[in-house]
């Protein structure tokens, strides 16, 4: 299991990877209504601080990763059965969470 020093953690900024990331303008504009994922997660503060507790919890725990991934897409298809959204959405929220990760 990896540590990363306080110096490390400075350096990292996972968003602006996110971001640089997304091709289209159109995509930028819209990512902030389709990444749920880090709200999902309940982690505190910004949503910088909170992609960079993500990454420091998925390199101590790529497992809890996995799993709270797999959370969020059954809470989305929970959505589903309740009328909250429509299937093909979750495929939106796949896609920018996945390249998140």
């Amino acid at each position: 299991m990896a540590i990363i020093t306080k110096e490390e953690e400075k350096q990292i900024d996972p968003m602006i990877k996110f971001m640089y990331a997304l091709k289209s303008k159109e995509s930028k504009r819209q990512y902030p209504r389709r990444f749920m994922f880090l709200d999902f997660l309940k982690i505190e503060g910004t949503i910088n601080d909170q992609a960079r507790q993500f990454l420091i919890n998925t390199k101590n725990n790529p497992q809890w990763t996995e799993e709270k991934f797999m959370d969020f897409v059954s809470f989305q298809l929970e959505r589903v059965n309740r009328g909250e959204i429509t299937e093909p959405t979750i495929k939106n929220y796949y896609k920018s969470t996945k390249l998140f990760c």
